[in-house]
């Protein structure tokens, strides 16, 4: 009997390591392995660009490596201040660009050339197409001096449709530029964000809404007819913010000449309304000394006006004023 219950004491400990190292599952185990590859994939970039990690960083992000590959449970305090860690190090580049950007890497696509994120690849193909299109509608003999003189609703037909595509093409050019240099300067030092992908297409219809609204609906001054037009598509397409601005000024001067003679109208009320209470409280006075020469009158006939007669009138003079 003593060596049964010794056996069982035996078994005790070994089921409660057992438990200790059951398997990490389910959602923190996930958590856990992204944040180990969103370590691991630090280092490779700290390593690239010659940034010193931390021996002590380093070993730790490979036992927490080891630990999730056979589903053991990490550290997670030790396992965060290792990222927190290494996301200083790897400033401004983020652990989701840097993931990003290698996943892309190692996708064998079409013009892989022009680099591993597809949105600038596709960036860089429609400044070329825009490129090609002015230079080929320039050199196409419909767009001339006198093509160029005449506005948006002078011209008609094959001539109207060239110079449009000829100004959209412009404006094309100036905010391909600019999404081409944004992306670039994010791109170049690994901070680059897919979840702002989007945002370049949005602001590439908002250039060349803002090109065309600028080169033939505004009337600028910016010298010679003939590069007028296409300059100022090109300045509109490269900051659409500056047009946003000029129509937003626009706007608020219409506004002020309708707001000029809407605070004229509130000033006139307000100077009826001061008028009508200045009334009132003229009458109010008036009808307030009435009242005390009636008391005084009452006061002398019953023989007390010598007490109070001088300061009934004292008050009768500062009602009136």
């Amino acid at each position: 009997m003593e060596i049964d219950g010794n056996s069982e004491m035996d078994t005790d400990p070994a089921s409660d390591d057992e438990q200790v190292a059951e398997p990490v599952s389910g959602q923190a185990l996930e958590l856990q392995a992204s944040i180990v590859e969103d370590c691991v994939a630090m280092l490779d970039h700290a390593r690239f660009q010659g940034v010193a990690v931390p021996p002590a960083v380093l070993q730790s992000v490979v036992m927490s490596l080891d630990a999730i590959t056979v589903k053991k449970p990490v550290d997670a305090v030790r396992l965060m201040e290792d990222h927190n860690s290494l996301s200083e190090l790897v400033k401004p580049a983020t652990p989701r660009s840097i993931i990003y950007i290698k996943s892309q890497k190692a996708r064998q696509r079409f013009f892989k050339l022009l680099g591993p994120i597809p949105t600038i690849r596709y960036m860089v193909i429609v400044a070329i197409i825009s490129l090609s299109c002015f230079v080929i509608l320039a050199a196409s003999g419909e767009i001339n001096s006198e093509t160029m003189a005449k506005s948006f609703f002078d011209r008609t037909g094959y001539s109207e449709i060239v110079l449009s595509v000829f100004l959209l093409a412009s404006a094309a050019i100036g905010v391909s530029f600019a999404n081409l240099y944004k992306s670039f300067q994010y791109a170049i030092n690994g901070s680059y964000d897919p979840k702002y992908d989007a945002t370049y297409w949005i602001r590439f219809v908002l250039g060349l809404l803002a090109g065309l609204v600028l080169s033939e609906l505004l009337t600028l001054d910016v010298g010679d007819k003939m590069f007028q037009k296409p300059l100022l598509a090109l300045l509109g397409g490269f900051s659409a913010s500056a047009v946003f601005r000029i129509l937003n000024k626009m706007v608020e001067a219409v506004e002020s000449v309708f707001q000029g003679d809407k605070d004229a109208l509130v000033a006139g009320r307000e100077a009826e309304i001061k008028s009508r209470l200045e009334r009132q409280a003229a009458l109010q006075r008036v009808e307030l000394s009435k009242e005390l020469m009636e008391v005084r009158d009452r006061l002398k006939s019953s023989g007390d006006a010598d007490a109070f007669g001088p300061e009934f009138d004292k008050m009768i003079k500062k009602i009136i004023g």
